[in-house]
């Protein structure tokens, strides 16, 4: 890559990164990259098209499908989405069984979930939601950072990945590495589950729709449940994310010191409005991969890291 095209593209995608936070920002930046804009090699787990594709809840909630009209910022791929009512219910959940083990999940190991939660009932709580993976391997190896500790019986392994916050009547986009798990548990993958409770009052029963912690009411709306091959999909959607949260923490992105510049690497800080500076860097580490760093988190863009 030239000098003046690299400029251009680094220019290009840090002025995308500080402008909107919005979820395509790297969408289209790099030419070398595999984007969103691109054909997608994905595994539908859920897009709600002509029914509810497997998916069930348990407990006192309910599911159901919702067109694009009735929350028209919620679904966000074709025009229906489903929606889970939560009728007093402290730690609900959906899980999906037949897609599930109809999935190859090692050839494509990333995971995402557009999720739209409303007001939580009596709370200005934000919602916390997590994936869990059940399988049917008896391995003892924890596998991966995605894992809770080692697994023994069959009929209870699970794998869960961090909680991601979500704010009320904000939609974000979910996602998890599976990569990092045992290709073993990923091949006897049986069943799904997002589970979600309010942040500031987490649960301390089991997710199987059946918590007593909190009279919780509220719904949330799914759309585009699926399953990718491309890590910079997921690096991406977690980047835009994560700028979305410093804007709302820190005010709208002001401005750009760089401290450093020279041909495949470039440092500075991000300033938000409330005066608050966030460092970053960006490398080309060869053709057609980047590495970004903001903050404490980092991000791997381009060809190569799949």
């Amino acid at each position: 890559m030239s000098n003046s095209l690299r400029q251009q593209t680094r220019r290009n995608l840090l002025a995308s990164i500080s402008g909107t936070g919005a979820a395509a920002i790297i969408t289209g930046l790099l030419p070398q990259t595999a984007t969103a804009n691109e054909e997608r090699n994905i595994t539908v787990l859920g897009s709600f098209e002509s029914g509810k594709d497997g998916w069930q809840t348990n407990g006192r909630n309910e599911l159901e499908r919702i067109e694009k009209r009735e929350r028209p910022a919620a679904v966000v791929e074709g025009s229906h989405g489903l929606m889970t009512i939560v009728n007093g219910d402290s730690y609900p959940m959906i899980e999906n069984k037949k897609r599930v083990l109809q999935a190859d999940i090692v050839t494509h190991p990333y995971l995402f979930a557009s999720v739209t939660p409303s007001d939580v009932s009596d709370t200005d709580s934000k919602v916390s939601f997590k994936f869990r993976l059940n399988h049917s391997t008896g391995t003892t190896n924890s596998g991966g950072s995605g894992s809770q500790g080692n697994t023994r019986s069959k009929s209870a392994n699970v794998v869960e990945s961090e909680p991601t916050e979500v704010r009320p009547l904000s939609r974000s986009l979910l996602t998890w590495d599976l990569s990092e798990i045992d290709n073993a548990k990923l091949k006897k993958a049986k069943r799904l589950e997002i589970i979600w409770y309010p942040t500031d009052f987490p649960p301390s029963g089991s997710s199987r729709g059946h918590g007593k912690d909190l009279d919780y009411r509220g719904d949330v709306v799914f759309d585009d449940i699926h399953l990718s091959d491309s890590r910079t999909q997921l690096s991406s959607v977690k980047l835009a994310r994560d700028f979305q949260d410093l804007q709302f923490e820190h005010g709208q992105y002001q401005d750009t010191d760089i401290t450093f510049r020279d041909e495949t690497y470039e440092s500075g800080k991000f300033v938000f409005a409330s005066g608050a500076k966030v460092k970053y860097a960006f490398e080309e580490l060869d053709s057609g991969r980047f590495e970004i760093t903001i903050g404490n988190n980092t991000y791997q863009i381009g060809e190569g890291w799949e």
